[in-house]
């Protein structure tokens, strides 16, 4: 099931929990915070899971949902202090909010709300000063108006001048830990330690990472945060090799099952994708597009091209193609991360232990984060893929991101698709 990599001449990414490098170390009663924007997004998603799993008053929250917006909540000398991180389901209506706050001086969750918009969608900047008030400046000179409360006119505004003055300086030290310890690590309890004598695995080996991999929780160990993220409704069973004709024909089934799961998760927006009706259909003309030969596999170049001609087919002409030859695992969160795009994409590995050179579709990722520098990753981080392979129907196989291929071979193929 050949998937091969050509190179240019001259030149050469239930609960759904997140938390993915956050800036915080717990050291006795120190603590220190510091969020991105991606970070926010995924502590909003880890509220969103606690409030779900405690079948609390959930509103129309759903782990269906979308991040549609994350805005950043400034002081009045332009630091960060907060961020909302605002929600919509498949139907683009808004399902709430979460304010998340950006350091140690502001609680980790600062309020929710799970239906209706944030006080505002816009692009204007939004100011945050502590405890539930908001203010922006909507032309009146100096004055920042509250947004978020119900005052008289006189009590509406504070002036910039004023506001620089606050200082947001909460104490929630003893909140950031209970939240890193109750939330962070709740899935660890479940990871049993494997030891041996005086020694413990602290993550994957090389042979491990070779084979197909299930469960990646049973080969991580000692790890202090994990961050598992998977594209919106991608859990239901895909196409393998096998129910297709042709040899090495790995590619075009990833090609045919990356429309499966448009098609399935928006039926009316991209029932085009199923061409004439006809999944046996889409493969011959993705099998065709793509040029795949029985004895060559298919290189990565042709994927991207007949990805693209094939949506040409079904009408969405606007769509866009790209192949990245080097991908980091940043370049896969900016796909497949809830908090962002949520799309699925081609992933081409060489020289794999049990897949050899192989094209699949790419639903989600995993990352372990480790104290310290792993000998065998060289980082702190240990990463996967969640992955259609094309063998098993069901989307439950990881490929490390890192291990047990060619590591500077590996390619994906990333598609927006548009009318």
């Amino acid at each position: 099931m050949k998937f091969l990599k050509k190179m240019l001449t001259l030149c050469m990414l239930c609960g759904i929990i997140a938390s993915c490098g956050f800036g915080f170390d717990v050291q006795a009663d120190e603590i220190e915070i510091d969020l991105s924007l991606q970070e926010a997004k995924k502590m909003a998603w880890l509220q969103v899971n606690s409030v779900i799993e405690g079948n609390q008053d959930v509103g129309l929250w759903s782990l269906d949902m979308e991040v549609s917006d994350c805005k950043r909540l400034y002081d009045c000398n332009n630091n960060i202090t907060a961020y909302c991180v605002s929600f919509t389901n498949g139907n683009g209506e808004s399902c709430g909010y979460v304010v998340v706050g950006a350091d140690e001086n502001v609680a980790p969750i600062v309020e929710f709300s799970t239906e209706g918009e944030f006080f505002s969608q816009n692009t204007e900047r939004v100011y945050y000063f502590g405890e539930y008030d908001y203010y922006v400046n909507r032309g009146k000179g100096d004055q920042l108006e509250n947004i978020s409360s119900k005052l008289e006119e006189e009590d509406k505004y504070i002036s910039r001048k004023k506001a620089k003055k606050i200082k947001v300086d909460g104490d929630y030290g003893e909140e950031w830990e209970f939240f890193q310890e109750n939330y962070l690590d709740k899935k660890k309890s479940n990871v049993s330690v494997k030891a041996k004598g005086n020694s413990v695995k602290k993550t994957i080996t090389s042979k491990e990472a070779k084979g197909i991999i299930t469960d990646p929780y049973k080969i991580e160990d000692d790890w202090i945060s994990i961050a598992p993220i998977d594209a919106a409704r991608y859990n239901h069973n895909y196409f393998t090799t096998s129910n297709f004709k042709g040899d090495n024909n790995c590619a075009p089934t990833a090609g045919v099952n990356l429309m499966l799961y448009w098609n399935t998760k928006e039926p009316n927006k991209y029932a085009s994708l199923k061409y004439k009706n006809s999944w046996n259909s889409a493969y011959s003309k993705m099998y065709s597009y793509m040029k795949t030969k029985k004895n060559n596999g298919t290189y990565d170049e042709d994927i991207r091209d007949g990805i693209k001609k094939y949506l040409n087919l079904c009408g969405f002409k606007k769509s866009v193609v790209k192949l990245n030859d080097s991908p980091d695992f940043y370049d896969v969160v900016e796909e497949l991360d809830n908090g962002g795009a949520s799309r699925p994409f081609v992933f081409g590995v060489m020289n794999h232990g049990t897949y050899k050179d192989h094209a699949v579709l790419a639903l989600g990722y995993m990352e372990f984060e480790y104290k310290s520098k792993q000998k065998i990753l060289k980082g702190r981080y240990s990463r996967y893929l969640r992955v259609a392979d094309g063998w098993s129907a069901s989307p439950n196989r990881f490929i490390h991101f890192d291990l047990g291929h060619t590591k500077n071979d590996r390619s994906m193929i990333t598609v927006k698709i548009k009318k």
